[in-house]
């Protein structure tokens, strides 16, 4: 979870991620995913990845906060489409530009043996609303450090931004040169509006869907031809197919693509056609991030906050309809489900309850409801005030969760800890 929040002695805005201990780990286990991300941010210091302002332990231990500058410019998408709209061209000088920027900052991670792990346009923002903007890497949760001439073997990221040396049915083993084929997926999502390996298939449901993609990904046949490609510098298609290497060993590192020339200043300056802004379009709208909403989450101060408390007095989290659960499962986690079931408006709440009812069907998105703080809103949903229908979510949620046996022993304890942070509900109520 990510919060707006003030410095009450500078009164400068700030993020505040709450990361939150669950109920089946140790408090040594705990502490490392903590440090993980924390140690990332303390080793890097470059113009083009979030800045850490502090990090503290919550007074109950079961939370750790990580305040960063909070970043105003909104999400690359959005910006690109905002731009847009607004009688800005798009061309591929500026998308050169951003993929400079980007290679730049892993360049610096890398050089300092950390790989950023889920590399994907939600986690790059602009730092203001301002033309001139610096464009910035956040959430470095995955983040791991990796010596030279050494592998990392834990599956994590985004399936869609994942290299196929993290999917093979061998022995795991990857490197730095797994963010590069993300950026490459990047790169080829703002050249010409869709991802490299996914397809509108309307046979299949999500999990199917999910392992065609993964396949493809696993033959490493990239399609730069077709469609919108058409009126792209064959200069950025070699850069894309390099970046896309099924070889890791053939791949270039973030250093080598900074010196490729269509990123040096070789890139036109003519604007991509009118059918690449369209498909960018159609692919932010399948995200379920055309629209934002902001709402407010009370009560939440911390104590041990050192010489600069924070009051957490705003949580900035987005879920455009219950249509999109499964994408917000697949891509973001359900962090913004959750954020949108506190809000104050009884719409937004209805939402949320529905689109956790919709993933809870889902026996592969039922796990990450229980990891994501997703019993807790439930609890909430089916306690306070609110329409018949946000309670008739929450109860189908629940009834589809307890029908997994897996997950009956996290699902009640996750209970106990609502049941003493709220006052005490006998779970029967719930």
């Amino acid at each position: 979870h990510v919060y707006l929040a003030q410095d009450l002695e500078t009164n400068e805005k700030v993020a505040a991620k709450v990361l939150f201990k669950k109920p089946y780990w140790s408090a040594t286990e705990f502490q490392t995913r903590v440090a993980k991300e924390v140690t990332a941010l303390q080793q890097v210091h470059h113009r083009n990845i979030i800045k850490l302002l502090n990090h503290f332990r919550d007074e109950n231990d079961e939370r750790y906060w990580v305040i960063m500058k909070l970043a105003t410019g909104g999400e690359l998408m959005d910006r690109i489409l905002h731009r847009f709209e607004n009688g800005k061209g798009y061309t591929e000088a500026e998308v050169s530009r951003i993929i400079s920027d980007v290679l730049s900052a892993l360049k610096h991670m890398h050089d300092r043996r950390i790989v950023h792990c889920d590399l994907k346009p939600e986690n790059i923002l602009f730092e203001t609303p301002d033309e001139d903007s610096n464009l910035c890497i956040v959430d470095l949760g995955f983040a791991s450090l990796c010596e030279d001439g050494e592998f990392l073997s834990k599956f994590q990221g985004t399936l869609d931004y994942m290299a196929p040396e993290l999917l093979g049915r061998g022995q795991r083993r990857y490197n730095a040169k797994a963010d590069v084929w993300s950026v490459g997926c990047l790169l080829y999502v703002l050249l010409s509006g869709a991802l490299p390996f996914r397809r509108r298939w309307s046979d299949c449901d999500a999990r199917t869907a999910d392992i065609r993609v993964r396949d493809l990904i696993l033959k490493g046949q990239v399609d730069t031809e077709s469609g919108p490609w058409q009126s792209v510098a064959p200069a950025a298609k070699q850069l894309v197919i390099l970046m896309l290497s099924k070889d890791p060993e053939r791949r270039p590192s973030a250093a080598e693509c900074l010196e490729n020339e269509w990123l040096r200043g070789g890139a036109p300056a003519n604007d991509l056609s009118d059918r690449v802004l369209q498909e960018l379009r159609r692919f932010n709208s399948s995200r379920g991030c055309d629209s934002y909403s902001s709402h407010t989450i009370s009560g939440i101060v911390t104590h041990n906050a050192s010489p600069s408390a924070l009051a957490a007095i705003s949580a900035q989290h987005s879920a455009n309809s219950v249509s999109h659960a499964n994408i917000l499962a697949r891509e973001g986690g359900i962090q913004p489900l959750v954020s949108l079931g506190y809000s104050k408006d009884e719409t937004e709440r209805n939402s949320a309850a529905q689109g956790l009812a919709n993933l809870a069907m889902k026996t592969e998105y039922q796990q990450s409801i229980v990891d994501g703080g997703g019993i807790r809103l439930l609890c909430f949903l089916a306690l306070a005030d609110g329409s018949p229908a946000q309670k008739f979510s929450a109860a189908l949620a629940f009834n589809n969760l307890v029908s997994n046996s897996v997950l009956r022993l996290p699902i009640a304890l996750e209970h106990e800890r609502y049941d003493a942070h709220e006052g005490g509900r006998e779970p029967a109520q719930v």
